[in-house]
């Protein structure tokens, strides 16, 4: 079963004023942080461990618009990348943090499903990947400032297909809302620059947060006893302090 932010947060408000005694209540917008919160934390301790992603927790973007660039914009240390690259017009949502790895779990064309082009490399490697006699022709995605990209170091691929249809990316990420929202890529009349009308979500809308994770909030929120807000704070310094 999957619930909304709404059906979440009001189910641990009940557990709050059921099992919590103290004065004052949580505040609703509070408790909806400390939710997104509490699964990105819980997948990202649960995908450290090397298990499987469940595709019950992934969301799909859709056709991310991407357009051409030389490679050299990308000031990657060394020799540097020299074939043209394809880069996301915008910016994509923040993945759950994995020790090894972005949380992504499909890079691939809209129009060919069966095709993934995973896993990502590091931006730093790029000038190694892809010289080979036998692995030219490959395809190897990447992240640059928070936008994702793809090079291919061959001379026989064809990226009109992506240009035109954008690239499907699909993964698991820290903000449900920027991830259910984020603008796809299509040909319908009256678009600006391309993209399609961002797709609608609200706090009633399901969401890929699951009974299983429910459980475990309900947990963290009874041993909190309800003081969650440090926890709130303390995440948003943090993520203040990267950027």
């Amino acid at each position: 079963m999957r619930y909304s932010y709404n059906q979440c947060a009001f189910e641990l408000l009940d557990l709050y004023r059921a099992k919590i005694t103290k004065t004052d209540d949580v505040d609703l917008r509070e408790l909806k942080k400390w939710i997104r919160l509490q699964r990105s934390v819980w997948l990202r301790n649960e995908y450290n461990k090397n298990r499987e992603i469940d595709d019950a927790c992934e969301q799909d973007l859709g056709a991310v618009q991407m357009d051409m660039m030389d490679g050299t914009f990308l000031n990657v240390p060394g020799t540097g990348i020299t074939t043209p690259v394809l880069i996301s017009r915008l910016e994509i949502p923040t993945t759950v943090e994995l020790y090894d790895r972005p949380a992504l779990t499909r890079i691939g064309p809209v129009s060919k499903l069966n095709y993934n082009y995973l896993p990502v490399v590091n931006l730093t490697r790029l000038p190694f990947v892809g010289n080979g006699r036998f692995n030219m022709n490959s395809i190897y995605p990447f992240q640059w400032n928070n936008h994702i990209g793809i090079i291919c170091k061959g001379t026989n691929i064809n990226f009109t297909d992506i240009l035109t249809n954008g690239l499907n990316v699909v993964g698991i990420f820290e903000d449900i809302t920027a991830a259910a929202r984020y603008p796809e890529h299509g040909d319908t009349v009256g678009l600006t620059a391309g993209f399609s009308t961002i797709k609608y979500f609200d706090d009633d809308s399901e969401a890929p947060i699951h009974d299983w994770m429910l459980y475990y909030m309900r947990e963290q929120l009874i041993k909190l006893e309800g003081n969650i807000s440090y926890q709130v704070t303390e995440k948003e310094e943090q993520k203040n302090g990267k950027e």
